[in-house]
């Protein structure tokens, strides 16, 4: 990472529109710095040059990627802003689901 001069973080505004109005769960999973990334990781365990089974396996169970769900309630207006702050490098997917149907 230190060959990136800038570290800015992006920011994404998505306006949804013609949504049907009720309860919807929000869930995000993201892969970043601290969440999911398996590069940073084995950074973290020192570079190894050749990982032993144990070692590819501690990896493997360490680079699940967040995880962030909560309720939201869209109007009878049927619209909803969803932004979003990403660090270098950082993904996230979103999935916005309407409840009980």
């Amino acid at each position: 990472y230190h060959v990136y001069h800038f570290h800015r973080k992006a920011a994404y505004h998505i306006h949804l529109s013609d949504l049907n109005p009720g309860e919807y769960s929000l869930e995000t999973y993201t892969i970043n710095r601290s969440s999911g990334s398996s590069y940073d990781k084995w950074i973290e365990m020192g570079k190894p040059d050749r990982l032993q089974d144990y070692q590819l396996s501690y990896l493997t169970r360490q680079t699940s990627p967040g995880y962030t769900c909560r309720s939201i309630f869209v109007p009878e207006i049927g619209s909803y802003d969803l932004s979003a702050l990403l660090d270098l490098h950082e993904i996230k997917l979103i999935i916005l689901k309407l409840q009980n149907q």
